[in-house]
């Protein structure tokens, strides 16, 4: 039995791994849990799954801590996910939490030697070179958990790295999102109720908003060259609206090789939770007896420019995927609270990256303290544009 602990246990891939675990009561159990805000979603779970640890990232007071049972120790306020990373014995830790509330509780992980199977992109984007170095030196072993990093793995005959003189090129897909389909000035009055309106996936609300602006591609994007230690020019991205082809990874000799399945985050999570082994699951496959439509094209990068400053992210020293991360959310933020339109979102995180860049940090703490910068600077040009 594979011992679990679920850091982002209330979200939407928190529930996907939980969905598994009750399908697979024998092979899979939850030791710890953690969120930040839902208590009482997360001591439903603890009874259910008699969890013997959780951590909740806020103060929680002696009725809250009396709806878990009495077996069960609970960790809260700012250290909470660090103490219980530190308290549980596991096989595995999934970090499912939303942007980089984790990234310590994941160092921490890591120094113990632990599998990680990562689905929060930006502790990669943020940290991705000290995150790595600290996996080799401690024997931790990422399994990347999204979708389309989790399919060039698979494809890379699940490796985190192949021999460069072999590649040519991986190619993530995109969706394209809610708005693929509309024109610019279409675009200019989207409301975040639209862009919420995901044609394919169910995600939660950053991931979803990050999508229709392809912002969540340019993250993958700088994911992947950490993850798999490339040069940004072996990263294309590919607009695929059906969904069903993954990524796929080009060989020097012309070969491509993808990886397809329904669009459902269950089959990474699945092939996570199990590695290395593949066992059967309960999941709807593409059936090639009926009809597919598979399309492919290039991404509108003027309609789109959230992809092209990623890229740009990367040529301007170490900390541009910080820069551009840390803008991103504070952007993205707004907008689902009204005060920014859609259109916006690239304007904020260009001005950003533009005021602090190019710029180099030369440690984790250096990164977040420019992630901290970066915030306050893009609140300053969202002030700014807001006048």
């Amino acid at each position: 039995m594979r011992q679990i602990l679920l850091l982002g246990a209330t979200g939407s891939i928190g529930q996907q791994v939980i969905n598994e675990v009750r399908e697979y009561p024998k092979d899979l159990k939850l030791v710890g849990i953690a969120g930040q805000r839902q208590v009482m979603a997360l001591a439903v779970l603890a009874r259910e799954h008699n969890v013997p640890f959780v951590a909740i990232s806020r103060h929680v007071s002696a009725e809250e801590s009396a709806l878990f049972p009495s077996s069960c120790q609970i960790f809260s306020e700012e250290r909470a996910l660090e103490d219980l990373v530190e308290a549980v014995d596991c096989d595995m830790v999934v970090v499912a939490t939303s942007g980089i509330a984790a990234l310590a509780a994941t160092w921490r992980a890591i120094r113990k030697g632990k599998i990680i199977a990562l689905a929060s992109k930006e502790i990669l984007v943020v940290a991705g070179e000290w995150v790595m170095a600290e996996a080799q030196k401690y024997g931790g072993v990422i399994l990347p958990l999204d979708s389309e990093h989790n399919a060039i793995f698979q494809c890379f005959g699940a490796r985190l790295s192949v021999n460069p003189s072999s590649l040519r090129q991986v190619w993530l897909t995109a969706s394209g999102g809610p708005f693929l389909r509309y024109s610019r000035e279409a675009m200019a009055s989207v409301t975040p109720k639209q862009a919420l309106k995901h044609p394919i996936w169910n995600m939660g609300p950053k991931i979803s908003i990050d999508s229709a602006t392809l912002a969540n591609k340019g993250l993958e994007l700088i994911e992947a060259k950490y993850l798999f230690h490339l040069q940004p020019e072996q990263i294309g991205v590919v607009i695929h609206p059906q969904s069903y082809v993954h990524s796929m990874v080009e060989w020097v000799d012309g070969s491509i090789i993808a990886q397809l399945s329904t669009p459902s985050m269950r089959f990474p999570i699945h092939y996570c939770l199990f590695y290395p082994e593949r066992i059967p699951s309960s999941l709807k496959t593409l059936s090639f007896r009926e009809a597919i439509q598979m399309n492919f094209e290039v991404p509108d990068e003027v309609k789109f420019p959230c992809l092209r400053l990623a890229r740009e992210s990367l040529s301007r020293g170490n900390a541009g995927p910080v820069v551009f991360n840390a803008s991103n959310e504070v952007a993205v933020e707004a907008f689902l609270s009204s005060q920014l339109n859609f259109f916006n979102i690239p304007v904020v995180i260009e001005k950003t990256m533009d005021a602090m860049l190019p710029m180099d940090t030369s440690s984790l703490e250096y990164a977040l303290e420019t992630d901290r910068l970066a915030r306050e600077r893009a609140g300053r040009e969202i002030t700014l544009l807001l006048r």
